[in-house]
C-alpha cells in the first residue's frame, strides 16, 4: 500500500500551491491567494492525504484551528491506523458503525497530541472518501464544513447535510463528547458506477467572503478542465484548478484561508 501527504505548516508561503500525484490520485495544498483576514497561529493549517492498494484508495482532508497540529495529526492517524484495515480487508458491512469509532479514535488521538501548552487550543475539521474499486462503493465521512463533492454529471456535495453542525464540531475540542460527535458526523455510502471524479476541499474553497461563490460549479469547472489533460494527469490538473479557482477568489476579495484538495480521477 502507498500513499501521499501534504502539510500546512511545510508550505506557510500565500500564493503557491503543492501538488503530489500518483495515477488517478492527487492531492493539493496552499496557504491560499491573499493573507488570512482573521485571528489564526499558523499560516497554513490545512493537511492533505491519500492511501492507495489494489482494492481502492482513501482520500483525507483536514482544516485545523487555532494551529496545524490538529489537523496533520488527523491525517497522519487516519493514514497510519485505518487506511490498512479499511482497503486491505473486506469493504465495510456496516459503515457508519466501523468509521464513528474510528472519527473518535482520531479526536482522541489529537487531544492527546495537543497537550503542550504550544500546541493546545487546535482542533480540525475531517472529510474522508473510502472507495472500494473492487467492489464499486464509496464510503464518506466529515465532520465540519469540509466538502466531498461526488462528480457524475453536475458536482454534488455528500458533505453537506452535516453542515454546519450545530454546534459546529471539530475534532480535538476539549468539550466534544462521542454522543454528539456520532450525532453530528456525515457518514453514508453509494455506488461508484458512473462517478467521473471524487474531490475533496476545504472550506478555502468555500468560505463566504473569501472563497468562490458557487463551490459545486467551480469543483464541476476544474473537473472539466482536468478532463482535456492526458490521462494521467487528469487528477493533478483537477486538484490544481480546484486550489488555483479558490486562491484566485481570495485576491478578488480580497481575503485569504488555506485550501486543501484531493481528488481521485474515475472515469477512464
Amino acid at each position: 500500500m502507498g500513499e501521499a501527504r501534504l502539510l500546512g505548516r511545510d508550505h506557510p508561503r500565500v500564493g503557491p500551491i503543492a501538488a503530489l500525484a500518483e495515477g488517478p490520485l492527487a492531492i493539493a495544498l496552499s496557504a491560499g491567494g491573499a493573507p488570512k483576514t482573521y485571528d489564526h497561529t499558523d499560516p497554513n493549517e490545512d493537511a492533505v492525504g491519500f492511501a492507495h492498494h489494489a482494492n481502492g484508495a482513501l482520500l483525507l482532508v483536514a482544516d485545523a484551528h487555532g494551529g496545524a497540529t490538529a489537523s496533520e495529526t488527523a491525517v497522519a492517524w487516519l493514514l497510519e491506523h485505518c487506511a490498512p484495515a479499511w482497503l486491505e480487508g473486506p469493504p465495510p458491512a456496516h459503515w457508519p458503525e466501523q468509521v464513528r469509532p474510528a472519527l473518535w479514535d482520531a479526536h482522541m488521538t489529537v487531544r492527546r497530541a495537543t497537550q503542550r501548552p504550544d500546541r493546545q487550543g487546535s482542533r480540525t475539521t475531517l472529510a474522508l472518501a473510502l472507495l472500494r474499486t473492487d467492489a464499486q462503493r464509496l464510503y464518506v465521512a466529515s465532520v465540519g464544513d469540509s466538502h466531498i463533492f461526488r462528480v457524475s454529471g453536475e458536482a454534488e456535495d455528500l458533505a453537506e447535510p452535516g453542515r454546519p453542525c450545530p454546534p459546529r464540531c471539530f475534532l480535538g475540542s476539549e468539550s466534544l463528547r462521542e454522543d454528539a460527535l456520532a450525532d453530528a458526523a456525515v457518514a453514508d455510502e453509494a455506488a461508484l458506477l458512473g462517478v467521473r471524479a471524487l474531490v475533496l476541499a476545504t472550506d478555502g474553497l468555500s468560505e463566504r467572503g473569501v472563497g468562490v461563490a458557487d463551490p459545486a460549479a467551480a469543483v464541476g469547472e476544474a473537473v472539466a478542465a482536468g478532463a482535456s489533460a492526458a490521462p494521467h494527469l487528469r487528477a493533478l490538473e483537477t486538484a490544481r484548478a480546484v486550489a488555483e479557482r479558490s486562491n484566485a477568489a481570495h485576491r478578488d476579495n480580497p481575503s485569504g484561508d488555506n485550501i486543501g484538495v484531493a481528488v481521485a480521477w474515475l472515469e477512464t
